[in-house]
């Protein structure tokens, strides 16, 4: 305490204080802990805490699925995830990558194969009632 007052004293605390430094966008964060990810998971030593290579490699596991889209965890929230929270996490992300590719796939057989009135209904098309 007696060496700020004496800073305070001397006039240190004078000028306006030194901007903050910029702290990295949360979506270019994610892309960065891919990239060192997959450095990791292609077998590259990385000289990191092991919580934030288990963070990487997390977060490179569950991008690489559905890439693309970056809603989800940050690195920092899978390196504290239990295993099994993970692995749910994994789970669910592959279960919903493989609705959008069987509705795309509903979708190009309809576009193939129109009805006979030519128009389908979205309640049909979810149905896979195309004819």
């Amino acid at each position: 305490m007696n060496q700020i007052l004496q800073d305070i004293k001397e006039g240190k605390y004078k000028n306006a204080p030194p901007p903050p430094t910029p702290r990295e966008k949360p979506l270019q964060a994610k892309k960065n802990w891919y990239k060192i990810g997959k450095v990791i998971l292609k077998g590259h030593k990385v000289k990191l805490h092991t919580e934030s290579r288990i963070g990487a490699r997390r977060t490179y596991e569950y991008y690489k699925i559905n890439k693309g889209d970056w809603k989800g965890p940050s690195s920092r929230q899978f390196s504290k995830m239990t295993k099994e929270e993970f692995r749910r996490k994994l789970n669910q992300r592959k279960r919903e990558e493989d609705e959008y590719d069987e509705l795309f796939e509903r979708l190009e057989a309809s576009v193939r194969q129109p009805s006979e009135e030519g128009i389908i209904s979205f309640e049909n098309f979810l149905e896979g009632n195309f004819h």
